[in-house]
């Protein structure tokens, strides 16, 4: 998978890797298929920042439009999730093996695609006036991007070269353009009525967002954790979604490890330094942290410097660190009056606090209902370069937990650089994507 880093996009191009044996026995080599790629990668790259710089005059042109309209007629794109195709969709066996949910009326080796543009899809999430508002704005520049993808996929014809899917993800609103243009895969439905595909919260997003990362989650499983919402869903069922979901934006070039705390501190598996991130480890981690409990106090200090210990043993040992950036995801609904003599932090906190600090370990923290602590989780994360943030009570932590790569984002950007994620599984049951 290449992705592009430019100004909080994180652009896409990606190739099922069960197609590459089909691709033509001719003089290309890896390196040019390479430079093919991140040639193409930069393409969009391009037609999205003119797009977006573009963006105020293209929503007076942004009206509501007939989908049987031609794409280059029409002023909207055609939603992917529970709407009709545009008139370009056709049988085509040109990306092999198709989606069970893409292929009725078509052979048993075809599927339904549009080669003439790229489909909308939005999250699912967006309640408050604000969010539908921005995501209605995305909507309408992103659609722009059909162009370059059809340039792309030319072009890919004309050399003789396999054809790929292509797509964009805003970071915004989630917003992704998908070519070709398809009403299956991701547009699969759930319990809310379509599949929930957030660009942001995929490994490929987040990999060119953040690049490699070491990072270790820092999880309060103390008895209150098992207080449960209006839905009667408990705070712990809604920490353990939420860290799942931040797993699964982790790649292989990422190490990572979780710490349950209580009035005690113990490293889930009870790992003695981080592990790669491979599917198998992500997958066992989840198993792992649903079988957690809640039950005890509320101890910051032993949790946080075990994570450190972990660190700290992690750098000097073989394949357990990326040697890049450190990150602790902490989060808590609870309240450690041990860290406090009176309105000031104690000598061990504020020493704890400095520690990390000097270990250029960065706090990404998370203050889980109204009741919890922030004074704790807002002052390790402004002393380490972190961010804290606060969940209320009846709120799915899960979007504010899996953006702790923003922050990573801001240190590593390079203008025009085309990163490669490693092979990861595609979300729409494409296979494995490189």
């Amino acid at each position: 998978m290449a992705a592009l880093r430019r100004d909080w996009f994180a652009l896409a191009f990606a190739l099922a890797a069960l197609l590459l044996c089909f691709v033509p026995e001719s003089d290309a080599t890896l390196e040019s298929i390479i430079s093919q790629k991140e040639a193409e990668t930069r393409a969009i790259a391009d037609r999205a920042q003119a797009l977006f710089a573009a963006k105020c005059g293209l929503l007076s042109k942004c009206k509501p439009s007939d989908c049987d309209l031609p794409a280059d007629e029409r002023t909207t794109m055609v939603p992917q999730c529970g709407n009709k195709a545009g008139p370009g969709m056709s049988c085509t066996e040109a990306l092999g093996k198709p989606s069970p949910d893409n292929c009725k009326g078509c052979s048993k080796k075809s599927q339904k695609l549009d080669f003439t543009e790229g489909y909308l899809r939005l999250p699912l999430g967006a309640k408050s006036q604000a969010q539908i508002d921005l995501a209605a704005e995305s909507a309408c520049w992103v659609r722009g991007l059909s162009d370059v993808f059809v340039k792309n996929d030319k072009a890919r014809q004309s050399s003789g070269t396999l054809r790929a899917w292509q797509y964009f993800g805003s970071h915004s609103a989630g917003v992704t353009n998908m070519f070709p243009g398809s009403q299956g895969a991701y547009a699969r439905t759930d319990e809310e009525g379509c599949g929930n595909y957030d660009p942001r919260r995929r490994p490929w997003y987040v990999a060119a967002s953040s690049g490699p990362k070491d990072i270790i989650l820092v999880l309060d499983t103390s008895g209150s954790m098992g207080a449960t919402d209006t839905s009667g869903t408990t705070r712990l069922e809604l920490m353990q979604a939420a860290s799942s979901a931040v797993l699964d934006t982790l790649t292989q070039n990422d190490f990572v490890a979780v710490v349950q705390f209580e009035t005690t501190s113990s490293v889930l598996q009870s790992a003695s330094r981080l592990q790669r991130a491979t599917p198998a480890k992500v997958k066992s981690l989840q198993n792992s942290l649903s079988s957690t409990l809640a039950s005890g106090g509320t101890k910051f200090i032993p949790a946080l410097q075990l994570a450190k210990q972990l660190f700290d043993a992690s750098s000097v040992s073989n394949d357990a660190s990326s040697g890049c950036q450190k990150v602790i995801v902490f989060l808590t609904d609870g309240i450690d009056s041990s860290i406090k003599s009176g309105s000031s932090f104690t000598p061990s906190w504020n020493s704890m606090v400095q520690q990390l600090s000097n270990s250029s370990i960065t706090v990404v923290s998370f203050s889980l209902s109204n009741d919890a602590d922030d004074s704790g989780p807002r002052d390790v994360a402004c002393n380490t370069g972190g961010v804290w943030s606060r969940i209320d009570d009846a709120t799915n932590p899960t979007a504010a937990m899996t953006s702790y790569y923003e922050l990573l984002a801001q240190s590593v950007r390079t203008p025009n650089t085309v990163a490669w994620s490693s092979p990861y599984e595609d979300a729409g049951g494409l296979g494995t994507m490189v």
